[in-house]
């Protein structure tokens, strides 16, 4: 009863990632993938472990796992003497993940100095709102900073 109760738990987690990656832009199904990559205790999966799991097609699987791959999201590993690829998550540099996280804050704060830019009134409520979330990014950005130095001279 347990293992099936954790079993959908995992099930659940797996379709969060799944929405997450759908509002940030990406296939719902990469988000699975890599929901399912993370959560599972076996940390290697072969294509049909995941689709099956997943309830997915074979095509869908297939051009999603290329495309995760390609963005160095997911490995492939070949058992040696054997055809058989597996999947797994490829653990990233921590800098290289907080530094594609700083690009996505750059991104939005660009949009949102070009939006104060065009807006006539630059003391509207959206307007400081936006002064806001701003601030906020150059207040991470830089303790980020400090913490990256502080993990390179540790």
């Amino acid at each position: 009863m347990l293992e099936n109760a954790n079993l959908q738990k995992q099930n659940r987690l797996i379709d969060e990632y799944g929405s997450y990656f759908g509002s940030i832009g990406f296939q719902p199904i990469a988000g699975r993938i890599i929901g399912l990559l993370s959560v599972s205790d076996c940390e290697e999966l072969s294509f049909d472990e995941i689709t099956s799991r997943l309830q997915i097609s074979k095509g869908s699987a297939s051009v999603v796992l290329r495309r995760l791959v390609a963005e160095g999201r997911v490995a492939v590993v070949t058992v040696e003497g054997g055809r058989r690829h597996y999947y797994r998550l490829n653990q990233q540099n921590l800098f290289e993940v907080l530094d594609e996280f700083e690009r996505m804050c750059d991104s939005v704060r660009g949009l949102l100095n070009t939006t104060i830019d065009l807006k006539a009134d630059k003391q509207s409520s959206n307007a400081k709102y936006f002064y806001q979330i701003i601030n906020t990014i150059d207040k991470y950005k830089t303790k980020l900073a400090s913490m990256r130095q502080a993990v390179q001279t540790a």
